[in-house]
């Protein structure tokens, strides 16, 4: 049976597909005919090894030929995508320079640097009192407590996610140059197509503020869990995936 639509689930910083952790599962549950694609960004995941780019559009170039180019199924006018941080920051970059490629786009805890302040995209001191508080290798570890709020599902998948981290590591300069790329990466004045937005209230990496002002600037609504931290996936899987396939056009 033929899939009706591709959904492409794309992380963000230093997060490899594992850290998706059973979002794919319940979200197939709920869409079973159709396909759902993972692309890993160099120096994250199983391309640990890979030097991470410097800019944006160098991830977008990468994650595009290798959705496009190695899963020959996938029509550009049936994909979605499904992005969180600095992997919906690579969607926009897709969507501005390629229109028409993907069909619609959901972006969770996003910001840009020409719409929000510096210390709103990433709260430096939350972040340095969690990665180096330990050694680097343990910032897997570490940084779930910074990023995910429901502590039940943290004590389930903190320890899968170490393990997987002593394995899979993510270099210091690799982390530091997706910091830079993030950072110096600006949204278009208008959003580039089907967009909708989603936020957690109590993300302590990321300020929800910084998706208010996108959803201002490009007169999009925008969905806010009230209790959930930066890896909205990973705190509430059933609201997200409910929230997501409620607004499918």
């Amino acid at each position: 049976m033929t899939k009706k639509t591709s959904w492409l689930f794309l992380r963000g910083l230093t997060r490899g597909i594992k850290y998706w952790a059973d979002f794919p599962d319940y979200f197939q549950k709920l869409v079973p005919d159709d396909q759902i694609l993972f692309a890993e960004l160099p120096g994250n995941g199983e391309a640990f090894r890979a030097t991470s780019p410097l800019h944006i559009g160098a991830y977008t170039d990468f994650v595009r030929s290798e959705i496009l180019g190695t899963f020959k199924k996938v029509q550009p006018d049936q994909l979605k995508v499904i992005a969180i941080s600095m992997g919906a920051m690579i969607t926009i970059d897709w969507m501005n320079r390629f229109p028409n490629e993907i069909q619609q786009a959901f972006l969770i805890n996003t910001s840009a640097g020409n719409f929000s302040q510096p210390l709103e995209r990433f709260q430096i001191k939350n972040v340095l009192q969690t990665m180096y508080k330990s050694e680097f290798k343990d910032q897997s570890s570490k940084s779930l407590e910074l990023l995910a709020n429901n502590a039940e599902r943290v004590r389930i998948f903190q320890p899968i996610f170490k393990d997987y981290f002593e394995t899979h590591p993510v270099s210091r300069a690799n982390f530091f140059r997706q910091i830079f790329a993030a950072g110096i990466f600006s949204f278009p004045a208008q959003a580039p197509g089907n967009i909708s937005l989603l936020a957690s209230e109590n993300d302590r990496l990321v300020k929800v503020s910084c998706s208010k002002k996108i959803a201002s600037k490009w007169n999009l609504p925008l969905g806010i869990h009230p209790t959930a931290g930066h890896d909205l996936p990973l705190d509430d899987p059933q609201w997200l995936s409910e929230k997501i396939l409620a607004a499918v056009s």
